[in-house]
């Protein structure tokens, strides 16, 4: 089950926020790559998927390849 679709409007209120924001300088000296495995099969993945408009395997395949996460 989406625990909350959020509308048009607070969508576009939190992409101007986040557009505000003044990404962090990293120290390569001092960050780690964590490496976290992931099963795509959970009981929303269905709903998830129908929901954005996609399958689930390419709801899956796009959270994959998404790339590298960092904070």
């Amino acid at each position: 089950m989406v625990a909350h679709l959020v509308s048009l409007r607070e969508q576009h209120d939190l992409l101007s926020r986040l557009a505000a924001v003044e990404p962090l300088a990293l120290d390569e000296a001092t960050t780690r790559a964590h490496e976290v495995r992931v099963i795509y099969d959970g009981p929303d993945l269905v709903e998830v998927a129908h929901a954005v408009g996609l399958t689930p395997r390419e709801v899956a395949d796009l959270h994959a390849g998404s790339g590298s996460w960092s904070r």
